[in-house]
């Protein structure tokens, strides 16, 4: 007898909505490098900050909602927003990193704590599209090199 997958849906072969622990950026190694290293996107209330890495590290995504935010409580709620935002828009970052054939760790960081889902999961969004903006003027610029 197996053991059944807390994330499985019986009746749904897809498990692309889930959040698997594989994507998300952990290691203080990898926060250095991304913050020492990386680039930045900006919106109104998150921002995203990310570095493209080698294909075979994936994408991987983290949550920061910094002390400066307010107590424990509400930035728990924040980073939950956030991950919840990410979980449902995941699938089009993935894309993109397979597309172009380079592994993407990022991090999504919150402004202020006065947030709803609806303005996270725009946010979110538009930060993604940014992105791929962002990635398909680099390759552009690379292939007339």
């Amino acid at each position: 007898m197996t053991a059944k997958d807390p994330n499985s849906h019986s009746g749904h072969g897809s498990r692309k909505f889930t959040l698997p622990k594989h994507r998300i950026l952990r290691g203080k190694k990898n926060f250095q490098q991304l913050f020492e290293s990386g680039s930045v996107l900006h919106g109104s209330a998150v921002q995203f900050r990310y570095l493209l890495t080698g294909k075979e590290n994936g994408v991987k995504i983290g949550f920061i909602a910094k002390k400066s935010l307010g107590n424990a409580v509400t930035r728990n709620r924040t980073k939950r927003l956030l991950r919840e935002a990410w979980r449902l828009q995941q699938e089009e970052m993935i894309n993109l990193a397979d597309r172009s054939g380079t592994g993407i760790h990022g991090v999504f960081m919150a402004k202020r704590t006065d947030l709803t889902f609806q303005i996270v999961q725009n946010e979110t969004r538009e930060l993604i599209e940014k992105l791929q903006g962002r990635m398909g003027r680099q390759k552009q610029k690379h292939n007339r090199q």
